[in-house]
């Protein structure tokens, strides 16, 4: 495992999704295709998380499998690598003096306090290695599909209504507002698109309260955008729908917001992922007027 030492992962990693952006390759511009499967650790089978899950997208864009292994699980299957490696971040937790020089009543020296040390380790994807075991493919049919997004929407007793012209969510009503579903080209615009909203939805003041009332066409409204893309992005992975960005006016504000801030793709990235596990976690009877319509 290498040190982060003269290498700035933050602007990097920041690099990497403007270059994404700019070339149209960024994994939630694209089509997301929920074939592919979330980026997830070929030994244990966890899937990745946070800022990981953008950066294994983005490079396995050129890969069909959505394993990840690294160096020394590759040795010890016996199999070989070929090409680069992609970073990806590991956070571990260390002991280190009290920066407020508070001391330890127990033995009356400055105490000591666990802070998060950010690392990197390379990983490479199952198609860039030679001699792993077989990878195991889960068939998915559409309806099943279609059914666990239902699911996964009605049980987040978000308030829902059908019939508008667009598709926004209102912070002061706590609403979300959708065309019917007859307005969408295709299932998975319907899909993705709801899923957005309810990530906008999170951030109401009794829920995740983040700053969701924003003036349109502010840096802050577009990073509340990109937080509910990703949320979006995340979940039709996680849920294996295929969709389209909702959004694509707002990718110059994007560009613009993270060449400014090496650490604004973190923290969307960290907010999207806490969004997400916020609407995993929902346990609502259902909402009646998603139900009325399916």
């Amino acid at each position: 495992m290498k040190k982060t030492k003269g290498f700035d992962l933050r602007q990097t990693v920041t690099d990497t999704i403007v270059e994404a952006l700019e070339n149209d390759t960024a994994p939630w511009v694209q089509s997301w295709d929920g074939t592919g499967g979330y980026p997830r650790n070929g030994d244990s089978g966890r899937l990745y998380s946070g800022i990981n899950v953008l950066l294994l997208t983005i490079a396995g864009m050129d890969y069909n499998s959505n394993e990840w292994f690294t160096r020394n699980s590759i040795k010890k299957a016996g199999a070989t690598w070929s090409g680069k490696g992609t970073a990806i971040v590991f956070f571990q937790m260390v002991k280190r003096n009290d920066p407020m020089k508070r001391v330890d009543p127990k033995t009356g020296k400055i105490a000591k306090v666990m802070f998060p040390f950010m690392r990197y380790f390379k990983v490479w994807n199952r198609d860039q290695c030679v001699g792993l075991p077989e990878q195991e493919v889960k068939e998915v049919s559409e309806f099943d599909r279609d059914t666990n997004a239902e699911q996964f929407i009605d049980k987040t007793g978000a308030e829902i209504r059908f019939g508008k012209g667009r598709a926004f969510y209102a912070p002061t009503q706590d609403i979300i507002n959708l065309p019917d579903r007859e307005a969408f080209t295709d299932a998975g615009s319907f899909y993705a698109t709801s899923l957005h909203e309810l990530g906008h939805w999170t951030g109401h003041e009794t829920r995740l309260n983040r700053q969701i009332k924003n003036s349109h066409g502010s840096e802050a409204y577009a990073e509340e955008e990109l937080v509910a893309e990703l949320t979006a992005a995340f979940l039709c992975a996680e849920l294996g729908i295929d969709g389209e960005l909702q959004h694509p006016e707002y990718i110059a504000s994007w560009i613009k917001v993270l060449k400014n801030d090496k650490q604004a793709i973190f923290k969307a990235s960290s907010k999207a992922t806490k969004a997400a596990d916020y609407l995993h976690n929902c346990k609502s009877k259902g909402n009646k007027d998603l139900e009325a319509v399916a």
